[in-house]
Formats: C-alpha cells, sequence, structure tokens
C-alpha cells in the first residue's frame, strides 16, 4: 500500500484502518460484483468503491463522513478535471484520506501523479498531509 503526503502524521490509525479493510473485506463478503466489459468510472464508483468504503465503516451518504467530487484549490483542470473522487473526512472536518477511482478496466496507479498532486494541495490547508489511494474496485494502492 502506497501512502502519499509528507506532512505532520496523524495521532489516530483509527481511520487507517478502517481504510485498510476497503477492498479485502468487500471481496471476501462477495459485495465486489464481477467485473463487466466498459464499466465507466462512475459505475465502478457506484457498484464498487461505493459498497466497499460503506463496508469499511464510511458512510458514503454522510457528507459529514465522505465528500463526494470535492474540487482542488489551485488546480489546474488540465489535463484532469480538478476535483477528487472521495475525500475521507476526521472528526474535526480535515480531509484523513483521498481516494482517486479509475475504471475498472484501468490500473489504478494510473491516477498516481493525479492523486499525489491533489493529496499536496489539500496538506496546504490543513494540519496533516492526507493519505491517497487510488483504486478500480479490484486493487487498491
Amino acid at each position: 500500500m502506497k501512502i502519499y503526503g509528507t506532512g505532520t502524521p496523524i495521532e489516530s490509525t483509527t481511520g487507517l484502518s478502517v481504510i485498510r479493510t476497503l477492498l479485502s473485506s468487500s471481496i471476501l463478503k462477495g459485495i465486489v460484483p464481477p467485473m463487466t466489459p466498459r464499466e465507466s468510472e462512475a459505475k465502478t464508483r457506484s457498484k464498487r468503491i461505493d459498497p466497499q468504503l460503506n463496508d469499511a465503516g464510511w458512510r458514503v451518504t454522510d457528507r459529514s463522513q465522505v465528500g463526494i467530487e470535492i474540487p482542488v484549490d489551485g488546480y489546474d483542470a488540465e489535463p484532469w478535471n480538478g476535483v477528487t473522487d472521495y475525500c475521507l473526512y476526521d472528526a474535526t472536518g480535515h480531509v484523513l484520506a483521498v481516494v482517486e477511482a479509475k475504471r475498472c478496466s484501468r490500473d489504478p496507479r494510473e491516477a498516481d501523479e493525479q492523486l499525489r498532486h491533489y493529496v499536496t494541495e489539500i496538506a496546504r490547508r490543513q494540519p496533516y498531509s492526507p493519505f491517497g489511494f487510488m483504486s478500480n474496485g479490484f486493487e487498491t494502492w
């Protein structure tokens, strides 16, 4: 697992331990449906990543826990659209982790540079750097 960020380490690992269950527990419980050809990123998120986040204890519909498509200030929209796929918030409202999604037919590591930029920009506006994860619903880095 790669963790991005260069700021002050967070005091609690509770969020990280919850995030670690993101992929493994969902697949073992049969929550992740089989891949379908040409599945869009939006469909991958709704069918695969959302259930995994929910299974890991993050209520995707609770905007105090999970932000979806959050714009990153100071970010040029090219070559990406400048919004995170998911921001997972700690109890104080700081971003604990950013999850960048890719359609299930793509390698999630294609989001490496994009995610690194989001994490760096978010870290400038809060006391610590968030963790960064890339997922296609089957692999999470």
